[in-house]
């Protein structure tokens, strides 16, 4: 599978510990820049020894979890999930700097179907998609159909960081994602 560009290094990534020191975790990809620096070692012997260490760096990484390469279907699948939360700038959703936006995949819409939904008071919806995720009505417009399990819904984005639902087809209510 394509690894995408952009690995995460959730606490970082290992440095090139000198002989017979501990594997030192270093952060913002400094143990893959490491690695790819070993092919400027111009000897064999010497470029094959940096290449294992700085291999056996990014295994003991991987390991202890300091280290997690995600490809492109994972992030796309995470950012999916994540639709609805108010998120810090991470790298690991902005995608690489030297492509176009139109390259990099944004989430401004998802498609779901309603897994269970109840009224709150007031006439509000509590409504729970197939993948767990729980949006709660924000505002005071009714619903024709109320919805119900197996309804379709679509959620998108709106102006100034809310959300709109359409119900099985119906007028948008706005919502917010709870959790």
């Amino acid at each position: 599978m394509l690894m995408i560009a952009t690995i995460a290094l959730v606490l970082a990534s290992a440095s090139s510990p000198a002989s017979g020191q501990a594997v030192t975790p270093q952060s913002d990809g400094q143990g893959l820049r490491a690695l790819a620096a070993c092919r400027e070692i111009a000897t064999a012997q010497e470029r094959l020894i940096c290449y294992d260490r700085e291999a056996a760096a990014i295994e003991q990484a991987i390991a202890s979890g300091d280290l997690v390469a995600l490809d492109r279907e994972e992030v796309s699948k995470t950012k999916r999930s994540l639709f609805g939360f108010s998120l810090p700038a991470v790298r690991l959703f902005s995608g690489r700097k030297d492509r176009p936006d139109a390259e990099q995949e944004q989430v401004d819409r998802i498609d779901s179907v309603i897994k269970s939904a109840r009224q709150l008071p007031r006439g509000r919806w509590l409504i729970v998609l197939e993948d767990g995720a729980t949006w709660t009505q924000i505002d005071d417009r009714k619903l024709a159909i109320y919805p119900r399990a197996g309804h379709k819904i679509q959620i998108r984005s709106a102006a100034l960081g809310s959300f709109l639902a359409n119900v099985n087809g119906q007028t948008a209510i706005r919502v917010r994602r709870t959790n």
